[in-house]
């Protein structure tokens, strides 16, 4: 019986740490910070748009594209917030503005994937505001743990309502002849 509730107990705590773990923590790989296919231009250009949170074009932002920590290239956007890199190969690629990076899986036109963008989007600035680094925001941090706690305390109540049904069980057992 003790072994019974060891394993619902450890079971409970599996269970409740899966809730919390943020769903891109499960699926990424190491590394993996949510790589984007890109089809280059048929001339092997690298194309982007930079934008604000808002959705409005970056004018004179400087662009580095990075493959591992060398730069292989660098460009400003226009007045459009778009930039084009030649020269580009097929590759991983990080394209940095300022402090934040984004990465991309650039590849040839005529091998790119069917779910491949044109160009990629690249959103400068903070348009987390008000989350955490998880993506949870406060309110919802809130509840998760909320519900955690009480799925937790209802398993260990059910638990301890188990082993009273078994006393009585056994009870009943020593007095019924």
């Amino acid at each position: 019986m003790k072994m019974v509730r060891c394993l619902t107990h450890a079971a409970v705590v599996l269970a409740c740490c899966g809730l919390l773990l943020p769903q891109a923590a499960l699926s990424a790989g190491p590394g993996d910070r949510g790589v984007h296919d890109i089809a280059l231009t048929p001339s092997g250009s690298l194309a982007g748009m930079l934008v604000n949170p808002n959705g409005q074009p970056l004018d004179g932002a400087v662009v580095s594209v990075r493959r591992g920590e060398t730069e292989v290239a660098r460009a400003v956007s226009n007045k459009q917030g778009a930039f084009e890199v030649a020269g580009m190969k097929s590759g991983v690629y990080d394209i940095a503005v300022g402090q934040q990076v984004a990465s991309v899986r650039a590849w040839s036109s005529n091998i790119a994937p069917p779910g491949a963008r044109e160009q990629a989007v690249i959103v400068v600035g903070d348009a987390s505001r008000g989350q955490f680094a998880s993506g949870l925001d406060f309110i919802t941090l809130v509840t998760v743990a909320s519900a955690v706690g009480a799925v937790t305390l209802s398993a260990i109540t059910l638990a301890k309502v188990n082993d009273v049904e078994d006393k009585v069980d056994e009870i009943r057992d020593l007095v019924s002849p």
